[in-house]
């Protein structure tokens, strides 16, 4: 997109050289972080990397995203999809999550990402850890908003699966994901017959 090397994508973002490599060629997911650090670096918004059309849309703008079709991605500790991934320049990016992990990570490793955060649980139970308040318990149903600038954790503490629904909200995310070319090849791998 912008005909960097690697390293010079990995010092503009901060995300390591070996992680940038092994999205770029589809042996790893990518985290929330990762993507927000990289999108920055590109100087792009979350939306505008995830958008597998490059449409602009006139006001009074609608996307449907049927069950399960979003673009999926994940990391060690969560599982991602984002609906609605047609729609560019918009303020809110939903985040379906699938949280994974059970115990907390390093707290160096929390995500961190300019706006605001909603989160709500809709299966099992998590536990949101954040660099100023103490860890609390959200189960099925409850919520919880946050600044997501400040650092921020998910655990799953419940028997089963843990799901939530996180809307990041703000007038530029633009850390997110990687190269367009990363992005537009896990969107097309998305698609029947790409």
């Amino acid at each position: 997109m912008r005909g960097w090397t690697l390293t010079q994508l990995s010092q503009a973002s901060g995300v390591a050289i070996g992680t940038l490599s092994k999205v770029e060629n589809g042996k790893s997911g990518a985290s929330f972080d990762t993507v927000s650090r990289v999108a920055s670096a590109l100087r792009l918004q979350f939306d505008d990397v995830l958008a597998p059309t490059g449409k602009k849309f006139a006001s009074g703008r609608r996307s449907v995203t049927k069950a399960g079709e979003g673009i999926r991605f994940g990391f060690r500790s969560y599982n991602y999809e984002i609906p609605c991934n047609d729609l560019i320049s918009k303020a809110m990016i939903p985040l379906l999550m699938t949280i994974k992990t059970r115990e907390v990570l390093p707290a160096d490793q929390w995500a961190s990402h300019p706006g605001e955060e909603y989160i709500h649980v809709i299966a099992g139970a998590i536990e949101l850890y954040t660099e100023v308040y103490g860890p609390v318990r959200l189960e099925k149903g409850d919520s919880a908003y946050i600044d997501s600038l400040m650092p921020h954790a998910f655990v799953n503490v419940g028997k089963g699966d843990a799901r939530m629904l996180s809307i990041c909200l703000s007038g530029s995310l633009r850390e997110l994901f990687g190269e367009a070319e990363v992005v537009d090849r896990a969107a097309r791998q998305q698609r029947p017959g790409a």
